[in-house]
């Protein structure tokens, strides 16, 4: 019988496809079997596979607190990041500037328009990639400090135009019955007519 040669490659590559995360830690764990030999020695190779797009940021909250502010809030495990110097970013779709970075969920939008709809965008990022944008709507509402004003504003001006009007009104009556009163002294004060005695 004609003894076999087995030869054994200097470096071998084992390729996994199925679940498999971006920027994680895994141990291959590498046996050797040949038919009729029996076990090989163990080997075990341990590894980090690369970054990766991380994933949505999830229980994103958008609020109003204030008529025109908006706040923003949502959550993601640190491992969902699939990268290295993971990072939350939210921006106001259609608003030059209005980005921000943070580490923590947490952002303000102020000094915006009153009665506005605005489209909040919520990304995930870390040093190489970034999520898809979670999108929510949301209105701004109406100015009531300035209605507050407006109204108190309107009703100081009624009631000064109320007051000028009794006033002038007031007045105009005054003079009429001064005139009244002038003539009657008038008509009172005068002589009796004097008779001619020819008459």
């Amino acid at each position: 019988m004609e003894p076999k040669i087995i030869t054994r490659p200097e470096e071998t590559t084992c390729v996994f496809t199925e679940g498999i995360e971006p920027f994680r830690n895994y141990r291959c764990e590498v046996h050797s079997i040949y038919t009729g030999r029996g076990d090989f020695r163990e080997t075990s190779v341990t590894g980090k596979t690369k970054s990766g797009i991380p994933k949505q940021p999830h229980n994103v909250v958008v609020t109003v607190p204030e008529n025109n502010k908006i706040e923003v809030t949502c959550s993601l495990n640190d491992k969902d990041f699939n990268g290295p110097d993971g990072i939350f970013s939210a921006k106001l779709q259609g608003i030059t500037g209005s980005r921000k970075n943070s580490k923590t969920c947490q952002f303000k939008f102020e000094d915006l328009s009153y009665l506005t709809t605005y489209t909040v965008e919520v990304f995930t990022v870390n040093r190489d990639f970034t999520s898809s944008p979670v999108r929510k709507q949301v209105d701004t509402k109406y100015n009531s400090k300035a209605l507050i004003g407006s109204l108190v504003f309107s009703i100081i001006f009624i009631i000064l135009c109320a007051a000028f009007f009794i006033r002038k009104r007031g007045k105009s009556r005054n003079v009429n019955e001064g005139q009244e009163r002038f003539s009657t002294v008038i008509y009172a004060n005068m002589p009796p007519p004097q008779h001619n005695k020819g008459d």
